[in-house]
């Protein structure tokens, strides 16, 4: 096996690291080419506590009241899209992360759904989704977000022991996220998703197993089940938790682990880190082609532009990745003159569309064939040489048709999409570990 690399998790093409000041003309010429249907990404930048591990863009607030002028801005920048599309727009996703979504109020919630769907009604088809704290909502508020229309929910578990979740900041007794999956259960069409996590400190073989075993006893329509990436020189944070981190060898038996018991529990592998049932619709959509890899991991609805809403957010529309700054108060100002906030971002190139295309293949349905994106193999032949080493260690097989990631090999495809990756390499971005 190739020693460790460190690489992107390619949740775009090219990656955020190589995005660069973008002029806003470029992005209203974007939006003037977009019509829908949409897939919106809404952030919520807030949260109660800081949890150690976290690399999102957040920032730490007491009382939800303090997020209504942050809401009060959402509802200028939807509007303010708006203005700038060609109309006609329907939701087929929306999907509200952070921070932590279900730390705004009530009414701030209700007033954020009603402008979003007064611009772009919802389809019949949507899936509303939410990251949900289970800190932070009780059964009765999730009864409420389903009469809302929300109708998948993705709970932030991590793991259930207490001594992790102390030594990562984040005590959550494993009985509130089961209150909220019973009351989920309830409702005809509610999906619920469980996110756990390797890799924190003072897990061990015995105590993986039994979160692994809680995780299943739900019977959750997903899982996800990612590496804790341990960037401290981008969350400094993340050094109050190093001297404690398993080793690499222990982080790859935890990986096995959770395939293993998913897999007996008769949940479908998706990509490199989802699980979910067979009847799924990310299964379906893995069959049919359509499914994605972006900000939220992966997806279905393949193809769909991308609104992202608030500060930090990513949209991904019209042939350009567009970044909204990470400042609240540079974010409030723009929209206050009327500008978009979007600070950088990339206007992709034909090769920049090929390579996503190839890439969003390997790593969704780990084989792509060049002549489904109007290419061959000549096109990449430079990569196709490079694969040799891969492909002698048994990872992948290729031809003049395209390239298939085997069985054996799919634990390491960001190796394989990195070999696509032209912009890899300029700058100093630095990426988590492939395990």
């Amino acid at each position: 096996m190739p020693e460790a690399l460190r690489l992107p998790r390619y949740t775009s093409y090219p990656t955020a690291p190589h995005f660069q000041e973008l002029d806003e003309n470029a992005v209203i010429e974007a939006l003037g080419r977009t019509t829908g249907p949409l897939s919106v990404y809404v952030h919520v930048p807030f949260c109660k506590q800081l949890c150690w591990y976290c690399g999102c863009h957040r920032e730490i607030r007491r009382r939800p009241q303090s997020a209504s002028p942050y809401v009060d801005d959402l509802l200028w920048e939807v509007g303010l899209i708006n203005e700038h599309m060609g109309g006609g727009a329907t939701v087929r996703q929306l999907a509200l992360g952070g921070g932590t979504p279900s730390f705004l109020l009530p009414r701030d919630l209700e007033r954020l759904v009603g402008a979003i769907t007064s611009v772009w009604p919802r389809s019949s088809d949507a899936e509303w989704s939410m990251e949900v704290d289970p800190r932070s909502v009780d059964g009765d508020r999730l009864a409420e977000l389903v009469e809302l229309g929300f109708n998948r929910f993705s709970l932030g578990v991590q793991d259930v022991h207490p001594r992790v979740m102390r030594a990562v900041h984040r005590e959550q007794p494993r009985e509130l996220s089961e209150e909220l999956i019973e009351v989920a259960r309830r409702h005809d069409g509610v999906g619920v998703s469980i996110d756990l996590m390797y890799g924190l400190p003072h897990q061990t073989e015995v105590t993986w197993a039994e979160t692994l075993r809680w995780a299943v006893d739900q019977g959750p329509d997903r899982l996800s089940v990612f590496p804790y990436a341990h960037v401290p020189w981008m969350q400094p944070q993340q050094k109050l938790i190093e001297p404690n981190l398993p080793e690499p060898e222990l982080r790859v038996t935890m990986r096995e682990m959770a395939r293993e018991a998913l897999a007996e529990a008769g949940y479908v592998r998706i990509g490199m880190d989802h699980f979910a049932r067979p009847a799924d619709s990310l299964v379906l959509a893995r069959d049919a082609g359509t499914l994605q890899r972006n900000f939220q991991g992966y997806s279905t609805h393949r193809g769909l532009d991308m609104i992202g809403l608030g500060a930090s957010a990513i949209g991904s529309y019209g042939g350009i990745y567009a970044q909204n700054t990470k400042s609240l108060v540079d974010y409030r100002e723009r929209l206050a003159e009327g500008r978009l906030p979007v600070e950088r971002g990339v206007v992709l190139s034909g090769e920049d569309r090929l390579r996503r295309e190839v890439i969003m293949d390997l790593l969704c349905r780990f084989q792509t064939r060049f002549a489904d994106h109007g290419a061959t193999a000549a096109d990449f032949e430079d990569e196709l040489s490079r694969l040799h080493v891969l492909e002698k260690s048994g990872l992948v097989e290729f031809d003049d048709e395209g390239v298939r990631v085997l069985p054996a090999g799919r634990d390491q495809a960001r190796r394989v999409a990195a070999v696509f990756d032209t912009h890899l390499g300029r700058g100093d971005a630095r990426y988590s570990r492939v395990d």
